[in-house]
């Protein structure tokens, strides 16, 4: 009997052990979380606690480096780029502690002001947009491809100003591109052109990451360009590259779009969809049924529950959320469970959690401090 009792006991613990592994190895209870800031020469780091949510300085933090428009970390979480002014991006890779160590032969040059960037989700190109290219005429705005070596080394592919297609009806275009997003899928990169209100579609060759120029191959030239509201700021797209949403903080909506086989955009029938004043960011979780934007004018998160068939948006229960003041990004972190905020009035770090069930927010008890006006938000590992 005491034999058999053992027996069952020792049972119970493999189980559990085996669980256990299970679980933590799918569903980690940290990551390592970085900001970027506008101001402050830093960037800050964080360990998230995925169980509450909470936010801890890595040791070290913040992290020398120049203060940044974007940032982003590749598909394999080993190498961070940070968009700086001057027309440069500069290069880390992170040691066990998790601090950032730049790599040799930083910065890379770039075009004039970068403001954006997106990878394609195997990690062979990085797409920079930049603003104030001081190219005479009407194409205020280039897009800088580069491709991707082994070390994080960036090999400039190309960078031209942006080009509508030609049969576009505005006479004289006058991009300020502001947001990327790429569809690895169709090799397509969707350009948000604030100035102008639309977004444009550019393919991009598979095996050179370059974009279609001119007869004369002075600019690039988009395939489609899609009108979206006033003043667009910002893209997201569903993990499974079905639907496109863009947040328009001059008419404080959300236009969204059906991605087609070919990745041609079709308006949503519903579209656009109202959000509180001025929003700035916008992502869809990893599950694609919810998209949240943060509102800069009125210190809100806007929550939407993405229609599985339609792509149709409807507001969470509670919706909007108030956050600190000035929100301009926002992220998700990688087991759906918390979303955060960059306050950039506020020099602050916002959290919540994320119901699984209808998207709705609740507050994380603790925010925390950052370097003077926070921007780009990304999760390492």
């Amino acid at each position: 009997m005491l034999m058999r009792v053992s027996w069952l006991a020792s049972v119970a613990i493999a189980v559990f052990f085996l669980m256990s592994c299970g679980k933590n190895s799918k569903f980690p209870t940290s990551n390592t979380m970085y900001v970027a800031t506008q101001s402050a020469a830093q960037v800050w780091g964080y360990r998230a606690n995925f169980n509450n949510g909470r936010l801890s300085t890595i040791n070290g933090s913040p992290f020398a480096a120049a203060p940044a428009s974007a940032l982003l970390i590749d598909p394999s979480k080993s190498f961070a780029y940070l968009a700086v002014a001057g027309g440069q991006i500069q290069r880390f890779s992170f040691d066990l502690n998790g601090s950032l160590v730049p790599m040799s032969g930083n910065p890379v040059p770039t075009g004039i002001n970068p403001v954006a960037m997106a990878m394609d989700s195997g990690g062979k190109f990085l797409f920079v947009a930049n603003q104030g290219t001081g190219v005479a005429g009407s194409n205020s705005s280039s897009i800088s491809v580069f491709s991707v070596g082994s070390g994080a080394s960036l090999t400039s592919v190309q960078d031209l100003p942006v080009g509508f297609p030609l049969n576009f009806p505005v006479a004289n275009p006058n991009p300020a591109v502001v947001a990327l997003a790429v569809n690895s899928a169709l090799n397509l990169l969707y350009v948000v052109d604030q100035n102008d209100g639309y977004v444009l579609t550019f393919p991009y060759n598979s095996t050179t990451g370059m974009l279609p120029s001119d007869s004369i191959g002075t600019r690039t030239v988009a395939s489609e360009a899609t009108l979206v509201g006033t003043a667009p700021s910002a893209v997201a797209m569903s993990p499974a590259g079905s639907f496109l949403y863009v947040a328009n903080a001059g008419s404080n909506n959300v236009s969204g779009f059906n991605i087609n086989s070919h990745g041609s955009l079709t308006a949503m029938d519903k579209s656009p969809f109202a959000a509180e004043l001025g929003p700035s960011s916008a992502a869809v979780d990893s599950s694609g049924q919810f998209l949240y934007v943060a509102d800069q004018g009125s210190n809100q998160i806007s929550g939407y529950r993405i229609t599985a068939t339609t792509g149709d948006l409807t507001p969470t229960i509670g919706s909007p959320y108030n956050t600190g003041a000035g929100p301009i990004f926002v992220a998700i972190s990688p087991i759906n469970r918390f979303l955060y905020v960059s306050n950039n009035s506020a020099a602050t770090i916002s959290g919540f959690s994320i119901d699984p069930a209808g998207g709705n927010l609740a507050a994380v008890s603790s925010t925390v401090t950052t370097g003077t006006q926070p921007t780009g938000i990304a999760f390492g590992k």
